[in-house]
């Protein structure tokens, strides 16, 4: 059954579910204190709701709900897309925060709630705000928002958050991989060069938004795990030049059955974007 639009607003402002941030209140210290419990987003859930960039194959879609907010900041009228705007960006839906950003940057229909709108949401992408999510609120938001808007206040945080951080691993890699920072790269390119392969494969797929980590890409090509191997060459499609090639291009006509088809396919399409980029 199809929930309206309007209902779902309805719903969810009844319910008090729309989460925003709010500020940690201050606790005295003593033997029986307790740290307080992260304040997570109405879409925050891990390995659900995810944007492209953090999905490893075909999960991690949208919940309904989510969905209707997104059709409604697509082909609602102005006052839906707006309220749609608003829930999606306080719930902290990564799937749909660049939309949301899309919109803020379409040419304005006026008002005051499009303008407030606006700041609340310029105010969360601060370095600060973003700091106060990584550190006390939803660290999965604030991995999101260091991706979509670098800043080098961020760099040590994320960096430490790789061991604080265990399970939010694929995050925090992705925020570190796009920081442009050059402390960003040492402890990446130390996970792709270590023994989990699950890590190594996280930490090729995100230095393929560094644009400065060929060698260490190239290097992976040779990992025995072809996982890691294919990620490699998909970060290598990204950003890779003319010295992957000859290493693509052994792995590209390797023809054994390896039990992972992906990885011929994933080093022929590094190989056909690298030359394109040559081109020019």
């Amino acid at each position: 059954m199809t929930i309206s639009f309007r209902m779902t607003v309805g719903v969810l402002l009844a319910l008090g579910t729309i989460a925003g941030v709010s500020s940690a209140q201050p606790i005295k210290p003593g033997p029986a204190t307790t740290k307080p419990e992260r304040k997570l987003g109405r879409f925050t859930k891990p390995g659900m709701n995810l944007p492209v960039e953090l999905r490893f194959g075909d999960s991690g879609f949208g919940s309904d709900i989510e969905n209707e907010y997104q059709k409604a900041l697509a082909e609602g009228e102005i006052h839906e897309k707006l309220t749609a705007a608003r829930v999606l960006w306080e719930g902290h839906s990564r799937r749909q925060a660049s939309n949301v950003l899309k919109f803020l940057a379409e040419p304005p229909p006026g008002g005051d709630d499009f303008r407030k709108l606006q700041r609340d949401v310029e105010a969360s992408l601060q370095p600060q705000a973003i700091l106060y999510e990584l550190k006390e609120g939803d660290y999965l938001w604030g991995c999101w928002l260091a991706f979509l808007r670098p800043h080098k206040d961020l760099v040590s945080t994320l960096v430490a958050g790789l061991k604080d951080h265990p399970d939010m691993l694929t995050e925090t890699a992705l925020a570190l991989g796009n920081s442009g920072d050059p402390k960003a790269k040492p402890p990446l390119v130390a996970l792709l060069r270590g023994t989990d392969d699950q890590s190594a494969m996280i930490a090729a797929r995100t230095l393929g938004y560094s644009g400065d980590a060929e060698a260490e890409l190239i290097e992976a090509l040779t990992k025995k795990n072809d996982e890691v191997k294919a990620n490699a060459c998909w970060a290598l499609d990204r950003t890779g030049g003319a010295k992957a090639l000859p290493a693509l291009g052994k792995l590209a006509k390797d023809d054994r059955d390896t039990g992972y088809v992906a990885l011929q396919r994933a080093a022929k399409t590094a190989i056909e974007s690298i030359k394109k980029r040559e081109k020019k």
